[in-house]
């Protein structure tokens, strides 16, 4: 109703991942065209650049585009909820936080829209639910979890920041940082949707959702969607400038009907056959061992889950046992937090 009747005061409140007009994923050059007064450029961070324009600091990613928005304390949300606000009244408003940090300055997340990964991390003075909020950013950095027509359910974790910072409940693996990773980085700042083949055995992949800081001599890995671990490793090859994001990302995993967990394999041309689909490979691994290791099989050239009014895969052993057709009820991605 703000936007409707004072267009003026909707651009002056946060709107979802937009202020001032400018929206999250916008990129530097689109916003300075559209805003001549728009500074070119700021104080860097990490991987990150800040730039302050009227009272708020706009930070951009190292392709240039907005990751987060940092208003000052005097702006509120559509909703009318700023800093000086409680926690009690943004758990009225837009339910509970989905994460809710108490093991320093305490920093709530919340999900406006649980269909979107945009949401509001504040910080808040205090641990109770009259504790005062103190700073508001918002981000592309909510779960995302959400059902898209008679599809699975839709998951996207955000393990690591830009900057290559751990989140809340995400624990980082040094163990590899000392040993030359067999990875292959050349595409390691893109989209998570990036498949990274280990050169020694390539059933094993990884996803690269963020570069180290600064220097680009090690990627944050995580190697399975089920386990809140990120893996530090040091590159092969160097880090690529400007990647590009796939058109179709795969789910890193996958949750089937009868709650069996797969994880993305992509295990190209060296896979034992079924004798049931001669002409498929295996696309995910979904747990077992020896005989009893359960996958999902598909056509090399084709997308490794059947998408239809719902979501099917089909699961069997190496060997000449039959296929089964299985609902996908869930994928998961990963993120990148900011």
């Amino acid at each position: 109703m703000l936007v409707t009747q004072n267009a003026d005061a909707g651009r002056a409140a946060l709107n979802d991942d937009t202020f001032q007009g400018v929206t999250l994923g916008d990129t530097l050059v689109e916003i300075r065209a559209a805003n001549p007064d728009f500074p070119a450029g700021g104080r860097r961070q990490g991987e990150t650049t800040i730039i302050v324009w009227r009272d708020c600091e706009w930070v951009f990613g190292s392709g240039g585009e907005l990751v987060e928005i940092r208003p000052g304390t005097g702006v509120r949300t559509l909703d009318g909820l700023g800093v000086g606000s409680t926690v009690r009244q943004f758990d009225e408003l837009y339910g509970p936080p989905v994460e809710d940090d108490k093991s320093g300055p305490r920093v709530l997340l919340y999900a406006p829209d649980p269909e979107s990964t945009t949401g509001y991390r504040v910080e808040a003075d205090g641990t109770g639910d009259d504790a005062r909020i103190t700073r508001i950013t918002v981000c592309r950095c909510a779960p995302g979890k959400s059902s898209t027509g008679g599809g699975p359910e839709r998951t996207v974790l955000t393990p690591v920041t830009s900057s290559g910072q751990t989140t809340a409940g995400w624990l980082k693996d040094t163990t590899a940082l000392g040993a030359h990773a067999l990875i292959d980085a050349r595409r390691a700042r893109a989209p998570v949707e990036t498949v990274v083949d280990d050169a020694g055995h390539r059933s094993r992949v990884a996803r690269v959702v963020a570069a180290g800081p600064g220097s680009g001599d090690f990627v944050l890995c995580v190697t399975d969607p089920f386990e809140k671990v990120v893996t530090v490793s040091a590159p092969t090859k160097p880090l690529p400038a400007a990647p590009r994001k796939a058109a179709d990302p795969i789910p890193f995993g996958l949750v089937l009907e009868d709650g069996t967990k797969c994880v993305y394999a992509a295990i190209r041309g060296m896979s034992p056959p079924n004798s049931t689909a001669p002409d498929a490979q295996v696309r995910y691994s979904c747990g077992g061992e020896g005989s009893d290791a359960l996958y999902t099989w598909a056509a090399p050239s084709a997308f490794p889950i059947e998408r239809g009014s719902r979501w099917t895969v089909r699961v069997g052993p190496f060997g000449n046992t039959p296929l089964a057709e299985k609902a996908v009820t869930e994928v998961v991605f990963i993120g990148l937090g900011n």
